[in-house]
């Protein structure tokens, strides 16, 4: 038996050389909250925010928001700021 631990595609660590530039699509219900969070938690630090679609029936909308990154801790900590905000449901 081999005694590497097999890790599915879907589950392994991206392998980003930093920096480089990084698109969250972030969303959730309510157009403007979803602003006000990703601006609550980027802080003036430079980025684009762009709308990008909204569900079928309208229910859910979604925003890119892109910048530059220049490490493993700044991509993962802007993630789980985002996830932990009330107005986000799913940051990708």
């Amino acid at each position: 038996m081999n005694d590497r631990m097999f890790v599915h595609p879907l589950y392994a660590k991206p392998n980003v050389e930093y920096p480089c530039r990084w698109i969250y699509k972030v969303i959730g219900i309510d157009r403007e909250q979803i602003l006000l969070a990703i601006e609550e938690v980027m802080q003036q630090r430079p980025c684009e925010i762009r709308y990008s679609r909204s569900s079928a029936k309208g229910k859910y909308h979604s925003f890119s928001l892109e910048m530059t990154l220049h490490s493993d801790d700044q991509r993962l900590s802007i993630y789980e700021a985002l996830m932990r905000h009330p107005a986000v449901r799913i940051v990708l």
